[in-house]
């Protein structure tokens, strides 16, 4: 005979009651839950209360008895709340502490705020039972500093709720019982050792403790105050460097109110903020790093960067990169008022200055002074001899410094110090030839390894070619290394080496919209400017950035044309000066942006300076009391910051520009743009509308132009200019490497094509394979999705690309020519459309492609795949 299973007005009357009141508010439709719901619950307490320890049966004794209500104390109910999960499994604990939420929250909604052990954060309820059950103390010590602090911070609820959410995992990971205050289990959870040991990642130590900052900062305010410094109106953390050297602080604060630190002298408010900001963590690094640098930086703060003669700057300079320690110099130099540099810290520097622009670069040897000091010797009477005749070279100081820079490296990396000891750079010719015969086999080497690139191993021939002239040494012209393999496969023109006609439209959009800003900082328009010069004309950056006015000459001619001729001297080609003649009447010629850069927008500037060395720049402006030219190193990457802040979406780089010839396709979309003044008031899909629908009709023709060619290029196969897209194929749709094939069996192109190749078996031949024509075919369907975006992409670069080389030496008219062309545009339109249809998959295609290259489907279409790849 079995047992009865007790029911619940046999374990409790009251809250059997509760349920059936419940009941009737469902059936009368006041409350909005099921019966099924309400059922679950009724059996969860059922369940709790069978299983409940006979020991412990005293803490149920008045929710039996008052039932539902027994819960309006909040210290009764948490009392039950823990005894459930400290007497019953997990499961029916849960079960249990759910049924009773359901049942208090249900009879008593005006009274409810939520669970005893949970607290409400942003309308996100965060849990504290994990710390209840370690400690009643601590869990009530944890829900009154978590409510101070979301009741005192002027934060974003989700900010709140990430903190929040992460203070109480550092305390659930550190609770312990002789611990039952919050305040004791955060204080050493700022440092981060301590962090670590509780199994913060390290790449998070910086963020979680940041946060246990802002909590601890606003409940605990003196365990922890954040030291905050103002510069230039922006806020900046010196809470580590407070605690590390408050002398330091103090030095710094005085500093920070000179006019440098205010923006009077032109720079930027935020990147003044980050110097200061990278020297101080510099220095903090630094002090972790050197105890003894640690003790004088508390007693001295930064005066203790110029003890030893500036060692703890040399060391800051081998230990860390070259802006940081650069921000180090900066900060002592504005507060010793000393001029400290390379030069002055370092013996083994040799300087490369530019005439014309004043600035100075230079270059570390020390390395050649540990391999050989009559090597070193002999480095630095080269470089002051070059350095005295450069006037008379026709290469200035940046290939000098590219050369030597060369010949530090290859020394450093390929000499065998043994059998050089002594020499110097007589090196070259001792031993018969052998050492600069084991130097060069050893670059060639590495080369065949692909430890070095081609282009860097030609340059350390180049510079050791170079040595060997202005020493009378002999080059022996052995363990060659060419790029002829190179050239071949930079002939597979791939599309991230080139913009594509719409992202060139993208571009000139964004810099004539910059153009038209009227409220912009002259550095800002001539960067604009240059841009629009360097798009009409494919000129090299460095040229551009040093034409001169003397450089724009008219010329006095019979005529009525009266052209311009411009003067620009390119490094690459032996600092050849070339001409380039210009139609003063052509309103799209680049002369009007170079005239009005020279004429209007620094003719006052060229005023002031008149006489300054500066000043026969075209490209000048002022800064900090003083005439500054273009850095054509900076200037690429400051119009391309200035692009992307105007919406741009195209990354700018004067590379693909030159590679793309966009000079041609600015000629086309000039039209547009001054037809279309006004768009520019507006975002680029605006104009893009516009130019599309001006552009209809050119586009057909040139459409019917391309499909003339295909036709003659693939005979007896019916073309079609219309894309189809589909979102999915037709059942009996043959997949094709570039998208899918509608025909039937035995369609006329499956016929053409078994006779074209009869070798295969023609007989059994039912379907089309010239996957070459696909694209073309009226047959052809393509799904718009990333997948067969990358098969295009790899039709384009691969494909095509090993057809390119193929027939590079052809004619340009030559039908094979004109139909490779036909063909990549015809994959750049589809592409396009594609994107109209989904964005995000084109998107997420062309990520497929930079990531993985080739698409496995073309594997058997590439003749050597291990050469592309």
């Amino acid at each position: 005979m079995t047992n009865k299973r007790p029911r619940l007005c046999e374990l409790s009357p009251a809250i059997d009651r509760n349920f059936i009141e419940i009941q009737r508010g469902i059936a009368s439709g006041s409350i909005s839950a099921s019966k099924i719901t309400a059922n679950g619950y009724r059996a969860g307490i059922i369940q709790s209360m069978r299983f409940w320890p006979k020991a412990c049966l005293e803490q149920l004794t008045n929710l039996k008895q008052h039932g539902i209500e027994a819960l309006s104390d909040q210290k009764y109910w948490l009392c039950i709340e823990i005894g459930a999960f400290k007497n019953l499994d997990h499961q029916k604990a849960i079960a249990f502490s759910r049924s009773l939420d359901f049942l208090y929250r249900l009879t008593y909604p005006e009274n409810y705020a939520g669970k005893p052990t949970n607290i409400l954060v942003h309308c996100t309820s965060v849990s504290l039972l994990d710390i209840y059950l370690k400690s009643e103390q601590l869990g009530d010590s944890a829900k009154d500093a978590i409510t101070r602090y979301v009741d005192s911070v002027d934060l974003n609820g989700p900010t709140k709720v990430v903190v929040v959410q992460q203070v109480v995992s550092i305390v659930k990971a550190t609770a312990s019982e002789d611990k039952p205050d919050i305040e004791a289990l955060l204080k050493p959870s700022l440092d981060e050792d301590y962090l670590l040991e509780t199994g913060i990642q390290k790449h998070r130590i910086m963020a979680v403790r940041s946060q246990l900052r802002s909590f601890v900062e606003t409940v605990y305010p003196d365990l922890f105050f954040r030291q905050k410094l103002i510069v230039g109106g922006r806020s900046l953390d010196v809470t580590e460097l407070h605690e590390t050297s408050k002398i330091a602080l103090m030095q710094i604060k005085a500093l920070v109110d000179n006019a440098y630190y205010s923006g009077e002298y032109g720079h930027s408010l935020g990147g003044l903020k980050g110097r200061l900001s990278c020297a101080i963590r510099t220095i903090l690094r630094f002090v972790q790093k050197d105890n003894y640098f640690k003790k004088l930086f508390m007693k001295v703060g930064l005066d203790a960067l110029a003890t030893n003669d500036y060692r703890p700057l040399k060391d800051i300079f081998r230990y860390y990169k070259q802006y940081e320690a650069t921000s180090v110099t900066n900060l002592y130099e504005h507060y010793s008022g000393v001029t400290v540099n390379q030069r002055i810290l370092f013996q083994d520097i040799l300087c490369f200055e530019n005439e014309k622009t004043g600035k100075v670069r230079t270059l570390d040897i020390s390395c050649i002074s540990e391999i050989c000091s009559k090597l070193r010797k002999d480095i630095v009477c080269i470089h002051e001899e070059e350095t005295e005749l450069l006037g008379q070279k026709n290469y200035g100081s940046e290939t000098l410094h590219a050369r030597f820079s060369k010949l530090v490296k290859a020394f450093s990396t390929y000499c065998n110090r043994g059998a050089i000891k002594g020499l110097g750079l007589s090196l070259l010719s001792a031993n018969e030839g052998n050492i600069q015969l084991d130097i060069l086999s050893r670059i060639q080497a590495d080369v065949l390894a692909k430890s070095v690139s081609r282009r860097t191993a030609e340059g350390y021939l180049s510079a050791i070619r170079w040595l060997c002239g202005i020493t009378g040494q002999k080059f022996i012209n052995a363990y060659r290394v060419t790029s002829n393999r190179h050239a071949v496969h930079a002939l597979r023109m791939k599309s991230s080496d080139i913009y594509t006609v719409d992202e060139v439209r993208e571009l000139a959009f964004h810099i004539e919209k910059g153009i038209l800003k009227n409220d912009w900082p002259l550095q800002d328009k001539l960067a604009m400017y240059f841009a629009r010069i360097q798009i009409k004309t494919c000129w090299n950056t460095s040229s551009i950035a040093k034409i001169e006015c003397s450089d724009i000459q008219k010329i006095d001619i019979p005529t009525s044309n009266r052209p311009i001729t411009m003067l620009v001297q390119k490094p690459r080609k032996s600092y050849q000066t070339d001409h380039f003649n210009f139609d003063y009447k052509s309103s799209r010629s680049a002369i009007h942006d170079l005239l009005t850069v020279r004429d209007t927008l620094t003719s006052s500037t060229r005023s002031k300076y008149a006489g300054h060395d500066n000043s026969r720049f075209l490209f000048i402006y002022e800064e900090l009391g003083h005439l500054k030219t273009i850095d054509y190193k900076g200037i690429v990457a400051r119009i391309a910051t200035i692009l992307i802040g105007l919406g741009c979406s195209i990354k700018y780089n004067s590379v693909k520009l030159r590679k793309t010839g966009s000079n041609e396709v600015y000629r086309q979309l000039s039209k547009d743009f001054r037809r279309y003044k006004d768009v520019f008031k507006h975002t680029y899909p605006t104009f893009l509308k516009n130019y599309q629908r001006v552009s209809e009709a050119s586009s057909k023709a040139t459409l019917s132009d391309a499909t003339k060619i295909m036709e003659q290029y693939f005979s007896g196969k019916e073309l079609s200019t219309e894309i189809k897209i589909v979102t999915e194929y037709e059942h009996g749709t043959q997949l094709t490497p570039v998208g899918g094939c509608n025909a039937e069996r035995g369609s006329k192109e499956a016929q053409i094509y078994a006779k074209q190749n009869r070798i295969l078996g023609s007989n059994e031949i039912d379907r089309c394979g010239d996957f070459m024509a696909c694209i073309w075919c009226k047959h052809y369907r393509v799904v718009a999705d990333a997948d067969h975006v990358w098969q295009l992409l790899s039709f384009k670069d691969y494909v095509l690309g090993d057809m390119q080389r193929t027939i590079a030496h052809f004619s340009d008219v030559s039908l094979q020519k004109q139909a490779h062309r036909a063909l990549s545009e015809r994959v750049d339109e589809i592409i396009s459309r594609l994107k109209i249809t989904n964005s995000n998959q084109v998107s997420l295609g062309r990520t497929l492609f930079e990531n993985n290259g080739l698409h496995p489907i073309w594997n058997f279409a590439i003749s050597d795949i291990e050469g592309v790849i």
